[in-house]
């Protein structure tokens, strides 16, 4: 349905497609069972034909989903996140913002193109008990992971690194010192949540 809406460039059908997938919906099979089939899905259809304009009809409705989907936390109780240098969408951290609004935890999302030099320091300006970074491909070019153990390093909270395609990554995240999530949304949050629990 969200496929059709974006054939229509229909924003309403595509939030109440987003609405049923995201919160409506069973919540065991949200992560692998909605979100990653989407990502997949949006993947090859914009490898054959990238649309910018179906890309922000989708990011706008994903805003306009998590901003009507429950209370948001106060703002030192909120994750900072943002996604990893060179991403061109914030489709997959909008999902996990909105998952994570149903479970009770609350992102502030920056969107891409924050620099990763500046996140650490806005993290503690925040009090933010985490930072979650977000990529829809892997953690690869060596100045990517040069700049996440710099920020890591400086970080007074955990770094979390989250997506689809992590697992061919994981280790290289860890040498980082940043975390790496499973790549199912439900699963990534509440691990995200275990660790802010042990914390407090």
């Amino acid at each position: 349905e969200i496929l059709r809406s974006l054939d229509d460039f229909d924003r309403e059908g595509a939030e109440r497609a987003l609405r049923r997938g995201l919160l409506d919906c069973d919540i065991g099979t949200v992560g692998n069972g909605f979100v990653n089939s989407l990502l997949r899905d949006l993947r090859i259809r914009w490898r054959l034909d990238h649309s910018i304009s179906e890309q922000k009809l989708l990011e706008c409705s994903l805003r306009n989903v998590l901003a009507n989907c429950g209370t948001e936390a106060s703002p030192e109780e909120a994750v900072l996140a943002t996604t990893l240098p060179g991403e061109p969408t914030e489709i997959g951290l909008l999902m996990w913002a909105i998952i994570g609004r149903r479970n009770g935890l609350s992102l502030t999302v920056l969107g891409p193109g924050t620099p990763l030099s500046e996140l650490s320091a806005a993290g503690d300006r925040a009090g933010a008990p985490a930072i979650l970074l977000f990529t829809h491909g892997s953690v690869e070019p060596s100045a990517v992971r040069e700049q996440l153990a710099a920020m890591a390093a400086g970080a007074v909270c955990h770094v979390f690194v989250a997506g689809p395609d992590l697992s061919a990554s994981a280790g290289d995240i860890q040498a980082t010192g940043a975390i790496p999530l499973p790549s199912d949304a439900v699963a990534g949050l509440r691990t995200i949540a275990g660790f802010l629990r042990k914390n407090h």
